[in-house]
């Protein structure tokens, strides 16, 4: 865990995946690294909310705004894996 209580991303994965979000009818692009961070427009950022409000020029809660592709091919919110 983070200090403020948010869970790492460190860990969770094994290899780099695939993020999308889509607003406003425009769709998103991002990497999840295998260290945790996210990578989104040639910068890297250490929580999936600071990638979202770089993403979006305002804050938002990354953790529901960035999905993956699951194993059955849905796309579903990266809070997912914080369970």
């Amino acid at each position: 865990q983070t200090e403020n209580g948010t869970r790492s991303l460190n860990g969770v994965i094994r290899r780099r995946m695939v993020l999308k979000a889509f607003c406003n009818d425009y769709e998103y692009t991002a990497a999840l690294l295998k260290n945790g961070a996210i990578s989104y427009d040639g910068q890297r950022y250490d929580s999936p909310s600071a990638a979202a409000a770089a993403a979006l020029g305002y804050k938002r809660n990354g953790w529901k705004f960035w999905r993956y592709r699951d194993e059955k091919g849905k796309w579903v919110q990266l809070r997912a894996l914080r369970r």
